[in-house]
C-alpha cells in the first residue's frame, strides 16, 4: 500500500462509522413508521394495505441497499458488523405481502373486467380457467398470509363470483341471444 492510501483510510473509516450511526437512526424511524402506518395495521381495507405495502416496499429496498453498502464497509475495515434483524424481518414480510396483494389486485381487476364484457363476447372457458387459476394461486399462498383481511377478501371475491354467476347459466343465456 502506498503512503497516500494509508493516510486516507482513517478518513473513510470515520465517514463509514458516521454513516452507520445515521443509518441506524433511519432504521429506527422506519421501524416506528412501519408499526404505526404499515400495511399490517389493523383496520385498513385490503386496498389501503396494498397501497401501503407498495410504499413501504420501496422504502425497505432503499434501506437495504444502504445496509449492504455499510455492511461491506464494516467488513472491509474489520469493524464489528451491525446486524439489523428487524429490517430483515420487515423485508421478508413485505415480500410475502407483495404476493398476496399482487394476486388480490389482479383478481379485483379481472372480476371487474368481467362485468364490462358484452353477453355475446363472453368466453366461458377463459373465465372458468381464470377463476380456477385464481383459486389455485390463493390456496398456494403461505399459511401466514391467511390471517390478513386481504386474504379473506380475495378468497371471498373468487368464491362469490363463482357462486353468484354460474357460468353454465351464462353459457345458456349467451347462446339464446
Amino acid at each position: 500500500m502506498t503512503s497516500y492510501s494509508l493516510d486516507i483510510q482513517p478518513k473513510y473509516r470515520s465517514e463509514l462509522l458516521k454513516n452507520v450511526k445515521i443509518f441506524h437512526e433511519e432504521c429506527k424511524q422506519f421501524y416506528s413508521d412501519y408499526e404505526q402506518r404499515g400495511p399490517t395495521k389493523p383496520g385498513l381495507t385490503p386496498r389501503e394495505s396494498s397501497d401501503r405495502q407498495i410504499l413501504f416496499q420501496s422504502r425497505v429496498e432503499n434501506l437495504y441497499k444502504k445496509y449492504e453498502t455499510y455492511h461491506g464497509g464494516e467488513q472491509l475495515f474489520a469493524i464489528p458488523v451491525t446486524d439489523y434483524p428487524q429490517l430483515d424481518k420487515i423485508k421478508k414480510d413485505l415480500t410475502l405481502l407483495q404476493r398476496l396483494y399482487s394476486l388480490y389486485n389482479k383478481v379485483l381487476d379481472t372480476v371487474a373486467g368481467y362485468f364490462d364484457i358484452a353477453w355475446t363476447d363472453v368466453n366461458i372457458d377463459k373465465i372458468n380457467q381464470e377463476l380456477s387459476d385464481f383459486q389455485t394461486a390463493c390456496r398456494k399462498l403461505p399459511k401466514g398470509l391467511r390471517e390478513f383481511p386481504a386474504y379473506h377478501a380475495l378468497k371471498k371475491t373468487i368464491d362469490d363470483f363463482s357462486e353468484c354467476c354460474p357460468l353454465g347459466i351464462v353459457q345458456v343465456l349467451r347462446n339464446q341471444l
